[in-house]
């Protein structure tokens, strides 16, 4: 009999024969017309299954579920069955799937399964999401031909037609497409794969060009799909592009404007009903007040304060404070306000929610904005064009898919943001990194204005340069930000969130680069035009050729440094101070020949040259800037700087870059942005600990170098009652870096068993933390709770995120990308543990520059530079736990340190109020239980 799937008991299935049964395709809600187009090259079988886990070499199938469709009949042919196992099935696999043990324990056995299975597909092509996880099962465990069987990927299909989707996984094209998240269930998610499928060619014939976009990509570049043959069945449609534009917001007509003035903004602000219309749970917050005076304070100029900077605690409702003052002020003074963030996930935020909810708040609903990324964040047409001409006749058919992903997502994304093509894609297709990185527009050198007029205005990056003219609100990263260029508006009234941040990406932004990718690329558009006008010189190709050869040289001898010494981190190699030793001599050989290959070459081409436009001087330019950097850095490097090899851990040696770091930013950001701001206003939830901001901007020194302009606003609190639901546990432990990973697993144990999961664990160290992750998963999973953490296959932090919010009993775990900028609301998370003290790792080069001269100065390294940046990573980290009014919870800092000298001082880095205690290891459980009381 077929066994009962616990998700489908309401559909109408026929029994049709062991484990076999069908269902009329109209129960289902598929258009017959849209099976048919999807058919149109033949059957297709959609395959699903479940398993122990996601290892075919250890785990073992439970269930198989299969929808088989045939032309001409609207009968959906059905498999479906649980398979036999002598294993316990954890409790994380029974809660994800709701697969009980006793379906599983009566089920058939695993070889009957598999002899009816082989004979249900037969020879029809088989359709999977992530058909890898399927085709291995298949082969492994029901029948060894499946090897060489047809498949078919709707990842694939799906990466096509969405290519700028949030990410690949059937459970969010499930919740967008189908209103509901994956089931986990073989027959259910079989189905869904189908629907998804059938969407597909739904969108297409209603007119989405999303589908003739992926058939013309699939037509040129990768024509061995199997998916081709059905998309040319689909209807045609001009193709054409998204709205790169957002909505507006659709709340109806604004209220009556509201003027540049602090009152009446304050007034509207106050006026909860209106508000309500555009943000869902708005609460009038009297600290939001003082926030909303001190953002006015600095663009009216107020005693001349007008670089601020104000710590603005969780639950303010800092944006809106800033966008308040920002919208009002841009409409009525005609001047544009930038605002600089420097995650994507608020930028996002900010276009397609704040700034909309705020323009139709203050009654400036037609507010324009826009967002602005950085030139390499652009696909560039003709970078893009020249790039798969010349890859087309090179990649081989199973390799050439990144061509036609890369192609449709140009024309179906009109935006042409790369960095918004899911992180996924490129794990799967790592030839896509290539794709991206020659598609994209590079740097203004190679942006002349005879390219763009060919292009005929389909210049993502120009399209978006002229927004820029009109908008009165651009948001912007801090990476742009910091390198704002002279031929954009002017950089005059400027907010600046996440300001916490600006400091660490200063550093990036302000160091010089030689990039191995970037010279090989030049040297490769040189040696193709050999034969052009540009080369009258004969030397300039053979100059290009030795540079050609160098390149990889250069990596493949730093890569041998790192590789003989097993201290230094193998993806990075730091240049010493007092120059390098004997074993660097193959290095230091190749790099001064390519340097003076990339002088000589860039003296000839800026010779042959015929203008400023000319393609030669760009490229001049970028070789000349590159050959300056390897000189200034090797053998001794410039004591201003700290310079390093990096990417030394990539597939090829052409991957390196020379990365010379200031040790102090302070002066390019004087000069690229304090000396340019009229006004600018900096705030996050954490930006100084005991009024002293130098663990966030020591390095910018903004309080001496914007002299009186300068001042640091008292924090504005966060209105959360702290004293009431915080309470902060310091493990008193000897401080035993053998028994950390052990003592943190016991925390993390003893607080998800009392609490049933709702915990989150913040490490200082991916390694400890994957060696946590395994001993707490077999810790916890007899008890039912889920142990989710980063791994190859899914390491964004969000994604993660929402699987443990999404989870009843779930623990979460996670490095430094989760230590700010994590939103956990709610009874999701109740308890955080910090395995450590945040402080620096010791041994980075540029760290130890600059306590060095904070020490020769006469200050302490210690106590002036590393705990001020240790206790703002602190306190960044206690406040993932209080997200809400409601919200009540623990944390545990596991390696405390209560011990030294500096104890007292972690105070500082805690919420006002919160109540503090020390406690045994021994004693955490009976301190757990009084504060959260009884279990259940």
């Amino acid at each position: 009999m077929t066994q009962p799937n616990v998700f489908q008991e309401g559909l109408p299935l026929r029994e049709t024969g062991r484990f076999r049964s069908e269902i009329d395709a109209a129960s289902l809600d598929f258009d017959p017309e849209l099976l048919e187009l999807l058919l149109a090259e033949g059957p297709l079988c959609f395959l699903d299954f479940e398993a122990t886990g996601l290892d075919p070499t250890s785990d073992v199938l439970i269930e198989v579920g299969a929808a088989l469709v045939r032309p001409g009949t609207r009968a959906v042919e059905i498999f479906n069955s649980f398979i036999r196992t002598d294993r316990i099935l954890s409790p994380f696999i029974r809660r994800l799937t709701g697969i009980r043990q006793e379906d599983v324990d009566c089920a058939p056995p695993q070889a009957e399964v598999a002899t009816e299975l082989d004979r249900f597909i037969g020879e029809v092509p088989v359709v999977a999401h992530n058909a890898t996880f399927e085709r291995t099962w298949l082969t492994r465990a029901i029948h060894a031909r499946f090897e060489d069987h047809p498949f078919l990927d709707t990842v694939e299909l799906l990466a096509l037609v969405y290519p700028d989707a949030r990410n690949m996984k059937l459970d969010t094209f499930c919740r967008e497409k189908l209103g509901r998240g994956e089931r986990h269930r073989a027959l259910d998610d079989a189905l869904d794969t189908l629907r998804m499928a059938v969407n597909v060619f739904a969108e297409a014939r209603e007119g989405s060009p999303a589908a003739a976009n992926a058939r013309r990509a699939l037509e040129r570049f990768h024509p061995s799909s199997p998916w081709l043959g059905r998309l040319r069945r689909a209807p045609s449609s001009r193709v054409d592009r998204r709205p790169a534009e957002p909505a507006r917001h659709p709340a109806g007509e604004p209220p009556p404007p509201v003027p540049f003035d602090l009152e009446a903004i304050a007034e509207r602000l106050e006026q909860v009903e209106i508000a309500e219309r555009v943000i869902p749970g708005y609460r009038y917050r009297p600290e939001q007040r003082r926030l909303l005076e001190h953002v006015f304070d600095c663009f009216t100029g107020a005693d001349g304060k007008t670089v601020r900077i104000c710590e603005a605690g969780t639950g303010i409702g800092k944006t809106l404070a800033y966008l308040a003052v920002a919208v009002p002020f841009a409409r009525e003074t005609g001047a544009q306000v930038i605002v600089s963030t420097s995650s994507k996930l608020l930028q996002r935020q900010l276009i397609e929610k704040d700034i909309p909810a705020a323009a139709w708040l203050t009654g400036h609903g037609d507010l324009r904005y826009t967002l602005m990324k950085g030139r390499a964040n652009y696909l560039c047409r003709a970078r893009l064009d020249r790039f798969l001409d010349q890859s087309a006749a090179q990649l081989p058919p199973p390799d050439s898919f990144p061509l036609a992903l890369i192609a449709a997502f140009a024309r179906s994304a009109g935006h042409g943001e790369v960095d918004r093509i899911p992180g996924v894609l490129y794990q799967l297709y790592p030839e896509l990194e290539r794709c991206r990185r020659e598609a994209t527009s590079g740097d203004a050198t190679e942006c002349s204005r005879d390219t763009c007029e060919r292009t005929a205005g389909t210049c993502v990056f120009r399209q978006a340069r002229r927004r820029l003219e009109s908008a009165e609100i651009i948001v912007v990263n801090h990476d742009l930000l910091l390198r704002w260029p002279p031929d954009y508006p002017p950089l005059t009234h400027l907010v600046i969130d996440e300001v916490h941040e600006l400091a660490e990406r200063a550093d990036a932004a302000y160091a010089r680069t030689a990039d191995g990718i970037e010279i090989r690329h030049r040297l490769e558009a040189i040696a193709d035009e050999s034969s052009g006008d540009l080369l009258r010189d004969p030397r300039i190709a053979a100059l290009a050729r030795r540079g050609l050869e160098l390149v990889p040289q250069v990596g493949a001898e730093a890569r041998a440094i790192v590789g003989s010494d097993p201290g230094t981190y193998r993806d990075e190699l730091a240049i010493p101070m007092d120059g390098p030793g004997p074993a660097w001599g193959g290095l230091l050989e190749c790099c001064g020949e390519l340097a003076e290959t990339l002088a000589e070459l860039g003296r000839r081409l800026a010779d042959a040259a015929d203008s400023d436009e000319d393609p030669a001087t760009g490229a001049s330019e970028v070789l000349t800037d590159a050959a300056s950097i390897i000189r200034s850095s090797l053998p001794v490097p410039d004591e201003d700087y700290v310079v390093r090899f990096r990417g030394l851990a990539r597939r090829s040696d052409d991957q390196w870059r020379l990365v010379a770091t200031p040790v102090s930013p302070a002066a390019d950001f004087q000069f690229e942005i304090l000396d340019r701001v009229q006004t600018l206003f900096g705030t996050s939830a954490t930006v100084s600990v005991a009024d002293d901001a130098r663990g966030a901007l020591g390095s910018l020194e903004i309080d001496e170098r914007a002299g009186d302009r300068y001042q640091l606003e008292p924090p504005v609190e966060s209105p959360f009652d702290y004293a009431n639901n915080l309470e902060v546990v310091f493990i008193d432990e000897p401080t035993r870096r053998e028994r950390l990973v052990d003592n943190t697993v016991e925390v993390l144990a003893t607080l998800a068993e009392h609490l049933g999961g709702s915990t989150m664990g913040l490490f200082t160290s991916r390694d400890r933390l994957s060696t946590a992750a395994d001993l707490l998963d077999r810790r916890l999973s007899p008890h039912g709770i889920m142990v989710i953490a980063p791994s190859s296959g899914n390491a964004d932090p969000h994604d993660l995120v929402r699987t443990f919010c999404e989870q009843e009993n779930a623990v979460l775990l996670g490095a430094r990308a989760f230590w700010q900028g994590i939103d956990v609301p709610g009874d999701a998370c109740r308890a955080v543990v910090i395995e450590k003290l945040p402080f620096d790792v010791p041994g980075d080069p540029l760290i130890q520059r600059r306590t060095e001269l904070i020490e020769r100065a006469g200050g302490s390294g210690f106590y002036d530079y590393s705990m001020p940046r240790m206790l703002l990573r602190l306190k960044q980290m206690v406040g993932r736990l209080i997200r809400t009014p409601t919200d009540r919870g623990m944390v545990v800092i596991v390696e405390a340190r209560c011990d030294r000298a500096y104890f007292g001082r972690l105070q500082e880095a805690l919420p006002p109020k919160a109540a503090t205690r020390k406690a045994r290891l021994a004693d955490l459980q009976e301190v757990v239980q009084a504060f959260f009381g009884t279990p259940g």
